[in-house]
C-alpha cells in the first residue's frame, strides 16, 4: 500500500509539473493554489522520490535552460529544500549554458533570493 501511495504522490508532483510548464509556455502567472499544491505534494514524498523527481525535472528540460533555472528557482523559492539548491548548481555548472545567461540567472537568483 505504501508503494502505491509514494508512486501517487510522485505523479501528483509530476503533474502539477507539467501544468506549471504548460503556464510557462502560455506565459502566465502561476497560480497560488498550484504552487501550494506542489509544495504539499513535494513535501509528501519520500527524500529518495523527492531526488528522483528533480532529476527527473533537470533530465527532461536538460536543453532548455531558460525554463529549467525558472522552474527550479521556482521551486526553491516555495519549497525551500537543499535538494534543489544542488541541481541549480549542476544547471549553473553546465559548460553548454552560456557563461553571460548563466551569470545573469545567477545573479538574478541571488538578488530575488536575498531580497525576499
Amino acid at each position: 500500500m505504501d508503494a502505491y501511495l509514494e508512486r501517487s504522490n510522485e505523479k501528483s508532483f509530476l503533474n502539477l509539473i507539467k501544468t506549471m510548464l504548460i503556464e510557462i509556455e502560455k506565459d502566465t502567472k502561476f497560480k497560488k493554489s498550484t504552487l501550494d499544491a506542489l509544495s504539499i505534494a513535494y513535501n509528501k514524498l519520500s527524500a529518495e522520490k523527492q531526488e528522483s523527481c528533480l532529476e527527473i525535472i533537470v533530465q527532461t528540460l536538460e536543453d532548455n535552460y531558460w525554463v529549467e533555472i525558472f522552474l527550479l528557482a521556482t521551486l526553491l523559492i516555495h519549497i525551500k529544500d537543499k535538494k534543489i539548491v544542488y541541481h541549480i548548481k549542476k544547471v549553473l555548472e553546465n559548460p553548454s549554458y552560456p557563461l553571460w545567461e548563466r551569470l545573469n540567472d545567477f545573479l538574478q537568483l541571488k538578488i530575488y533570493l536575498f531580497t525576499e
